[in-house]
């Protein structure tokens, strides 16, 4: 099994799109027969043990204003000046905790620079510090919604779960599960390797025509890593059905040995 995957999607028997299309619709019964799950299910999140994890601390008020002493300019790469108010930044974030309050030079400037993140990212970042929930943050592309993910990280502040189940919510579909898994590649951060695993999921089971089907999977054949992880996900799906026929394998050579009849054996069983 886990050869006649890989091979199929590597080398399609005839190149065309019609058979192409006809191996990711089988690969995708397949994966369904066996259990895989829809990342739009909530049983999906709850076997990676999602909880949601929306930030509260804090008021857009308190954040942007106050005194002039307790205020700092953040200067961003991209050029942007986004005014914060540091005892906020410190409550939020243990990573403003110690620029401010660590006896680094941030902790008596005015004006402090981060470095890689955009202005619109910052800006999300303050909206959730001012206890704004994921929910009610204004929708935004793909690589924005990834990018504020890897802040909440950096920053140790709770909201990627949330932020990763919102990104399948609204923006996972046939045409973007693709990209998502592409950019989330070689990324480490536990919601981004959700998102990833989700987008796989996605590809294979979701409701979806038969070409746009052959479309991502043409797109996830391109990504490298991607028909191991296809071929490493039904081979864990299989696992349970090979147990189970080992059993009944075990059992029947145990009732048939008295009579000598029979020449089944557990290694005869393969995936």
């Amino acid at each position: 099994m886990k050869e006649v995957v890989s091979s199929a999607l590597k080398n399609p028997p005839v190149q065309g799109d019609l058979v192409t299309g006809q191996v990711a619709e089988c690969v995708s019964r397949l994966a369904t027969s066996l259990g895989v799950t829809n990342p739009k299910q909530n049983k999906f999140w709850t076997k990676l043990g999602y909880k949601d994890d929306n930030p509260a601390i804090g008021n857009i008020e308190l954040l942007v204003s106050g005194e002039d002493e307790d205020m700092v300019l953040l200067k961003m790469d991209d050029g942007g000046e986004v005014p914060a108010k540091r005892s906020m930044l410190v409550n939020f974030s243990p990573v403003f905790e110690a620029m401010f309050k660590g006896g680094f030079k941030e902790s008596t400037q005015t004006i402090v620079t981060l470095s890689d993140m955009s202005t619109p990212c910052l800006k999300l970042l303050l909206q959730l510090a001012a206890s704004q929930p994921i929910s009610s943050l204004p929708e935004m592309d793909l690589l924005l919604s990834l990018e504020l993910i890897q802040a909440l990280d950096q920053f140790l502040v709770p909201g990627g779960w949330s932020l990763a189940r919102r990104i399948t919510t609204l923006l996972l579909d046939p045409y973007s599960a693709g990209s998502i898994y592409r950019q989330c590649v070689g990324h480490i951060v536990a919601p981004l390797v959700a998102l990833k695993q989700a987008a796989l999921h996605y590809a294979l089971v979701a409701t979806m025509t038969t070409n746009q089907r052959r479309i991502l999977f043409d797109e996830l054949r391109a990504c490298p890593g991607a028909l191991g992880e296809v071929k490493e996900l039904l081979r864990g799906q299989l696992l349970p059905c090979k147990y189970v026929h080992i059993m009944t394998a075990t059992a029947g050579s145990a009732a048939q040995s008295s009579t000598g009849t029979s020449n089944a054996s557990i290694s005869d069983i393969d995936i």
